[in-house]
């Protein structure tokens, strides 16, 4: 990879940015080959993880998750992930 990142001029770039989906393959790869490479979430990704959170918050109540998962991903998109990672953070778990 880094092969053929450099025969398109990353080398020359100030920041390196990582486009992912949040599995742990991908975060050992960008370790071992783009290791000054910032990572980021992609938003589809990120919202599947806030439906999966939903479901596991809301249990049998498949609307209420539906709705959560709404509200989170509609946040998420216009206040980006601070905003939701604080909402997450204060759940009563």
């Amino acid at each position: 990879m880094r092969r053929q990142a450099a025969q398109i001029g990353m080398d020359q770039a100030e920041q390196w940015v990582a486009l992912t989906d949040g599995g742990a393959v991908l975060d050992t790869l960008m370790d071992v080959f783009f290791p000054c490479g910032v990572r980021m979430l992609d938003f589809d990704h990120a919202a599947e993880h806030l439906g999966n959170l939903a479901k596991a918050y809301c249990g049998v109540d498949a609307p209420a998750a539906a709705d959560l998962t709404d509200r989170w991903s509609h946040r998420m998109k216009h206040e980006a992930g601070v905003a939701i990672l604080g909402e997450l953070e204060a759940l009563d778990l």
